[in-house]
């Protein structure tokens, strides 16, 4: 009885620490950190911004991994263009970052609510709305989203191009 009294806390803890419900600050837990910071976008010109808010942060201590950030934008910002406007403002607002990865969700209650696995894991995917990858070490930077709720997240992929260092090395490699 002892025994599974325990396991019952330790599993509420995990799912309190995976859902951000650890109120604006940070849980270790074998190598990850939680996080549920109020940060909202840091882009200079406040008349082409895309509000969001992110929700969580997620780092594996592993060297190379990439931060994992979910963020919540309103579903009327699921466009062509403001979607790109958004890549532009995740890679200025998280410039420090050699490799990002961001999902972006349309519901502000589940991205900060909701753990992303487990017996919840279809409430989470319901209001996944799209991705965001920046890799600035392979000069790769796209982002995929979806027009319309219950459309698959990836149905639309924006490539914003090759970062200086690819294509600087690219053009090397042509003159060989």
């Amino acid at each position: 009885m002892k025994r599974n009294s325990i396991i019952a806390v330790m599993l509420s803890l995990l799912t309190l620490a995976m859902a951000g419900l650890a109120s604006h600050c940070s849980v270790k837990s074998k190598g990850l950190l939680f996080k549920a910071p109020t940060q909202t976008s840091l882009a200079s010109d406040q008349s082409e911004i895309v509000p969001y808010k992110v929700a969580r942060k997620l780092r594996l201590f592993k060297k190379g991994n990439p931060l994992f950030v979910v963020i919540s934008v309103e579903p009327a910002h699921f466009v062509r263009e403001e979607m790109t406007q958004l890549a532009r403002q995740l890679n200025r607002d998280f410039s420090e970052e050699p490799r990002l990865l961001v999902e972006i969700m349309d519901d502000e209650r589940i991205a900060e609510h909701v753990p992303p696995a487990g017996e919840y894991y279809e409430w989470y995917m319901s209001a996944k709305r799209g991705e965001y990858h920046l890799d600035r070490e392979k000069g790769l930077e796209y982002v995929q989203f979806s027009t319309k709720r219950g459309r698959p997240w990836n149905e639309l992929t924006l490539n914003l191009g090759e970062t200086v260092q690819r294509k600087i090395r690219r053009k090397r490699g042509r003159r060989h």
